[in-house]
């Protein structure tokens, strides 16, 4: 969806209509400027695959993914790797229960 837009510092997605979506894989891949992005109370009920939602999203700080609904998740491979300046992510809520693959979900450049 924003995959490689690198002059987005800012996204806000409360006001869209998730509710068939059924991935989100590499939503905000290469987003190397992205900042912030907020999701308000969408509805993640069908998604099923999150893998590289994040990744090398260098300026990326904080992100609050407790609103989403993950159970129906089956992999987050990859999702925050190469976000460098990652220092606080909550996924307080996270359903994980059908993760089965998580493999590299925070690897950074070495």
């Amino acid at each position: 969806m924003f995959s490689g837009v690198k002059s987005v510092l800012e996204i806000d997605l409360s006001n869209l209509d998730f509710s068939l979506v059924t991935s989100m894989e590499s939503m905000f891949n290469q987003c190397s400027n992205l900042k912030k992005v907020t999701f308000g109370n969408i509805n993640t009920s069908k998604v099923e695959i999150m893998s590289q939602l994040f990744y090398n999203c260098s300026k990326l700080t904080s992100i609050d993914l407790s609103m989403l609904d993950t159970s129906l998740v089956t992999n987050i491979s990859r999702m925050f790797s190469h976000c460098e300046s990652l220092q606080s992510i909550d996924v307080s809520k996270f359903n994980t229960h059908n993760v089965v693959d998580m493999s590299e979900i925070g690897k950074s450049v070495v």
